[in-house]
């Protein structure tokens, strides 16, 4: 996905800072939680 559409990553509930997203290896079972970014107003 664009990381500018990228806003919140989990991994099984740990959060993933942007820095380390492209480096983190998701093993089989894990669960991804990806949330994009939310505007209002």
């Amino acid at each position: 996905m664009p990381p500018k559409l990228v806003h919140l990553v989990l991994v099984n509930g740990t959060y993933i800072a942007p820095a380390q997203r492209l480096s983190q290896t998701l093993n089989e079972g894990d669960v991804l939680a990806i949330w994009p970014p939310i505007a209002g107003g």
